[in-house]
């Protein structure tokens, strides 16, 4: 199924897939006799509370996966304290949102209702239940697989309106169909719903909108919908974001400074021409900025470390060549990757064939190394400028491909080349220049400004892309084929249409791994 630009085609098809793996998941489920509140010891949050029909909903084979996908896929192998789960991180956004919430109605009482507030956590718990294996890797992996996936979805029709899902990331979209299949509304509203008492909040959650929980996650509120509540859950400054800024920070053992109690203390709801948007007091600037510089801080030293690109480059070389047959058959639908997960894979790797053996590798941390390093101290000064330009068109599956070809037709046909493990890694810069343009600061009554007009979050993302921002070239950890395809690799650079010019540093900085 392909989408062209701007074709309303439905995606009932992809829908239907992901109702078949639900109802899958749930084939044995039962509910449970009768519920109650739990409270859960969370390292990063201490005690977090959830309500009776929050645990019911905890214990679905829905969420009860995401204990099984990791939060930043392979980067375990370089920091060792990166284990933690979707599922903990899903059970910490609950809890910020929940927060977050309850400082509005403290300020606002007649703007936050019942019902919102337990949307608003429902949908927190859910956020990240449409993730796959390896989270936002193994979304990179099954598009490489699934290139028209993403576009699909997002421009096709769903249930008669077209692009429905034009802003939402495929994670986003594949939990708004989740937590809306049939299924799952059946399950919920017949079998937890009925559960609580009245008086116990029965009467709100009989209330509650799949739909509108949906909406959240994909952050688009239709009307009527509390905008603020969208944005606590998919924002600028959202509960998500603050979540996992904390977690891996204190996971990985890396220094970043976010004053969560400040900020959610400072959170206030516009009025006139901003109604219902969420914004933070002026007074409050300083702890946005907190979250730009935790983030670009992440970026550099855990998201975009080499090492983990590196894993990254091997695991997708890994499921690049995975057969359609054999005892871990590579996926050909959303279905199939929906139903992959990572146990699977590391349960398979050791008996894999040699030209598989990127996984075993991984197992045992052999991992890839750097040939060449590319940034701007790497480029020769007449070439500068094109650094970017070369970032961004490397960027392209098919570009890389066609530049590992070219570098591989120009090595010696009379060694022996493993071409699967070579590769060219350019990664994207974050968006904190985007988020900062949509995050909103109530200067006084009636006075609002972007945080991109208070900060120079632009010029961060600049100066990130000029100084920080790196791209690799990678190979197996043998010298002296490392040596040689770093001059194969630098001759291609120097031709059309990169046209750049590397100095000795470029291979320097890399051959020293």
């Amino acid at each position: 199924m392909s989408v062209a630009p701007g074709s309303p085609t439905d995606i009932g098809p992809l829908v239907a897939q992901v109702e078949d793996w639900v109802a899958e998941l749930f084939e044995h489920w039962e509910p449970p006799v009768e519920l109650d509140s739990k409270v859960v010891r969370d390292p990063l949050h201490d005690f977090v509370r959830l309500q009776a029909h929050e645990v019911a909903v905890w214990d679905t084979p829905i969420v009860q996966r995401l204990r099984y996908i990791r939060q930043n896929a392979l980067a375990y192998l370089v920091y060792p304290g990166l284990t933690h789960t979707r599922f903990e991180h899903s059970i910490g956004v609950m809890h910020i949102a929940d927060r977050m919430v309850l400082a509005l109605a403290t300020r606002y009482p007649a703007k936050v209702d019942p019902l919102t507030h337990v949307e608003v956590r429902l949908a927190a718990l859910l956020h990240d239940t449409g993730h796959i294996l390896y989270s936002h890797l193994g979304e990179t992996i099954m598009q490489d697989a699934l290139p028209n996936l993403e576009i699909d979805l997002r421009r096709g029709t769903y249930q008669g309106s077209p692009r429905y899902f034009d802003e939402a990331s495929l994670g986003e979209i594949l939990s708004y169909l989740i937590i809306n299949s049939k299924v799952f509304e059946d399950v919920f509203r017949n079998k937890i719903v009925p559960l609580v008492p009245t008086g116990d909040g029965g009467a709100e959650l009989s209330k509650v909108d799949l739909h509108r929980v949906g909406r959240m996650i994909i952050g688009r509120p239709a009307a009527g919908d509390s905008v603020w509540a969208t944005q606590i859950i998919n924002g600028s400054f959202d509960a998500d974001k603050l979540d996992y800024i904390m977690r891996d920070s204190q996971a990985s053992g890396i220094q970043t400074e976010v004053d969560t109690s400040r900020l959610i203390h400072s959170l206030r709801i516009l009025s006139g021409a901003w109604d219902g948007r969420l914004a933070v007091a002026g007074n409050a600037t300083t702890y946005l900025e907190q979250i730009v510089l935790a983030k670009l801080t992440l970026y550099t030293a855990l998201y975009h470390h080499h090492k983990v690109r590196a894993t990254e480059c091997m695991a997708r070389a890994f499921f690049a060549n995975l057969p359609s047959d054999g005892p871990l058959p590579k996926p050909a639908t959303l279905g199939g990757w929906l139903r992959l997960n990572e146990f699977d894979v590391l349960s398979a790797a050791r008996t894999m064939p040699v030209e598989l053996s990127q996984f075993r590798d991984i197992l045992d941390r052999r991992l890839l190394k750097r040939c060449l390093v590319l940034d701007k101290n790497t480029v020769t000064e007449p070439a500068r400028g094109r650094i970017e330009t070369t970032m961004i068109l490397l960027r392209n599956k098919d570009e890389q491909e066609a530049f590992n070809s070219e570098v591989i037709r120009r090595l010696p046909a009379n060694q022996t080349w493993n071409t699967q493990s070579l590769w060219i890694d350019s990664p994207s810069p974050p968006d904190v220049d985007r988020e900062a343009d949509q995050c909103q600061v109530e200067l006084a009554a009636g006075s609002v400004a972007s945080l991109s007009e208070l900060m120079p979050a632009a010029g961060w993302v600049r100066s990130y892309v000029a100084n920080k921002l790196r791209g690799h070239v990678f190979y197996l950890p043998d010298l002296d084929g490392r040596r040689l395809i770093a001059v194969k690799a630098q001759e291609v650079l120097a031709e059309r249409p990169y046209q750049l010019l590397l100095n000795p540093l470029a291979r320097k900085l890399a051959l020293k791994d």
